[in-house]
């Protein structure tokens, strides 16, 4: 079942589309969901991952390096659901 509360707020279904190309770091998500004119907050933003990870759409992956990395990638949950919005988003 999908979590439409998790994808229904402010930038959850542009998260997971996004996500659907592949792993991003949170500056590349931070970046990709805030074009110019739309800023999005870094606390907003991790909120909406927050939630989404909550909700087993995405999961966050640190790599050990230096500085650490947080990488987030989607499950199969996470490819399902962007499947369907995708699907709606052509009718």
């Amino acid at each position: 079942m999908v979590d439409i509360g998790a994808i229904s707020k402010k930038s959850g279904n542009n998260i997971l589309i996004i996500l659907n190309d592949g792993p991003k770091r949170f500056n590349q998500l931070l970046k990709l969901v805030s074009p110019s004119e739309k800023k999005i907050s870094t606390r907003t933003l991790a909120d909406r991952l927050k939630e989404l990870e909550e909700s087993k759409l995405i999961t966050r992956k640190i790599i050990e390096s230096r500085p650490p990395t947080t990488v987030y990638q989607l499950t199969e949950k996470g490819k399902k659901t962007v499947d369907l919005l995708l699907k709606l988003m052509k009718l």
